[in-house]
């Protein structure tokens, strides 16, 4: 990975910690979802739903799309 690449050159590998960015928003949205709830949708459904009409109007790839199972 390039980050990481670039880490080790500057001798901060051992500092960073380098995360693909669906595990940094999965474990946001995990913890949002632990504290907050509004009415009957959590803040996390909401973000979801947010980021899916997102990508429904500006990608051409539905399966960016995030799926929640009920």
């Amino acid at each position: 990975m390039l980050a990481e690449g670039l880490a080790e050159q500057d001798v901060l590998a051992d500092r960073l910690d380098v995360l693909e960015a669906d595990q940094f928003i999965a474990g946001n949205l995990y913890e949002i979802g632990k504290f907050a709830q509004i009415g009957r949708r959590t803040t996390a459904e909401q973000l979801i739903s947010e980021y899916n009409a997102i990508v429904d109007e500006c990608e051409t790839d539905p399966s960016l799309r995030i799926d929640v199972a009920r």
